[in-house]
This record gives C-alpha cells, sequence and structure tokens, in this order.
C-alpha cells in the first residue's frame, strides 16, 4: 500500500513541524481523489498534541467539505521517534486515514513517516510524492 501527497503539500506540512516544534505541530490532509492535495493546521487539545481540539476539527471537516475533498491523513510531529505512540493508534478511528509521523531531532535531519492503523496495529507505507 501507498499514499501520494503533492510535492508542495509535503514540504508545507515539514516546514510546518519544523517552524512550530514538536509539540504543536498537527493538521488534517485532504484531496478530491487519491492524492493530497490540501494541508490544513490544526491547534492540538494539550502540549501532548495526542487528540485534536473538537473546535479545531469542525472547522477543518467543514473547510475539506467545502473544497470537495475528502480526508485523507493526520500528520503530528513527533519529538524524535518516527512511528505511532500508543496514544496516535489508540485516537486513529478510521484504516483509511494514514498517519503521517514527522520525527523532528536535534541530531539529525528529519525523518517522515506514513502509517495505516488498523485493530490496534501500524503498519507503515510507501510515500509517493507527485
Amino acid at each position: 500500500m501507498h499514499i501520494s501527497i503533492k510535492k508542495e503539500i509535503f514540504y508545507e506540512m515539514l516546514s510546518h513541524c519544523l517552524r512550530e516544534g514538536p509539540l504543536e505541530a498537527c493538521g488534517f490532509l485532504s484531496g478530491a481523489g487519491e492524492i493530497i492535495e490540501k494541508m490544513h493546521k490544526m491547534k492540538p487539545l494539550n502540549d501532548a498534541a495526542a487528540s485534536f481540539n473538537p473546535s479545531e476539527t469542525f472547522r477543518v471537516s467543514g473547510e475539506i467539505q467545502a473544497l470537495g475533498h475528502k480526508w485523507l491523513g493526520v500528520f503530528r510531529a513527533h519529538a524524535a521517534d518516527g512511528r505511532p505512540t500508543q496514544t496516535d493508534i489508540d485516537f486513529s478511528t478510521d484504516p483509511d486515514v494514514v498517519q503521517f509521523i514527522v520525527a523532528l531531532s536535534d541530531e539529525g535531519l528529519p525523518v517522515i513517516k506514513a502509517y495505516r492503523i488498523e485493530g490496534g496495529k501500524a503498519d507503515e507505507i510507501h510515500i509517493e510524492i507527485e
């Protein structure tokens, strides 16, 4: 399995995560078809960024619908590890919505990985940049 994302959206997501830091950068990703075409920045519910603020979720859901898009992914920055945490897995509600983890580390370049989460299990999938 793979997920496709427009190159400019991939870099916009990375830039946002680098600017905001690991505890504040998160959002939704959408597209009209099967390719991610738009990034929607969000504010986390708390400092751990484990869940999204419900009012932000409502706002972004409206944006996605108004664009005629569907929700294809979610992204969040992690301090160092490129794997979803157990909290990330627990909050995942739809296996068709891919979870992107942007791992930020002071010791090296950021790493971006994508996961399909289903049945409490996270499987890494290939990111195709278009």
